[in-house]
């Protein structure tokens, strides 16, 4: 097993040359009435690391900006698609 580093964590805003490079996989998460945030930030590392074309947060679920979904998910809220119903 390896364990990665904060180094080796993509930690950073992608370019958008880069963002357009990653092809999305037609999956959606519905996160509905989620209410820990640390969750939440998982569900976003979740589908960044399948590619998913987007998060619906739905319900009494915490939205970002958010401090502590943005530690959770390393910042991956900033590049997966996602919107609130």
């Amino acid at each position: 097993m390896i364990k990665l580093g904060a180094k080796e964590l993509r930690t950073k805003l992608p370019s958008e040359k880069d963002l357009k490079k990653i092809k999305k996989n037609p999956i959606y998460i519905i996160v509905d009435n989620v209410l820990d945030t640390y969750n939440i930030g998982g569900i976003f590392r979740l589908a960044d690391a399948v590619s998913a074309k987007k998060v619906f947060l739905c319900g009494e679920t915490e939205t970002p900006p958010h401090t502590r979904i943005k530690n959770a998910s390393i910042n991956t809220t900033e590049w997966v698609d996602w919107q609130y119903s």
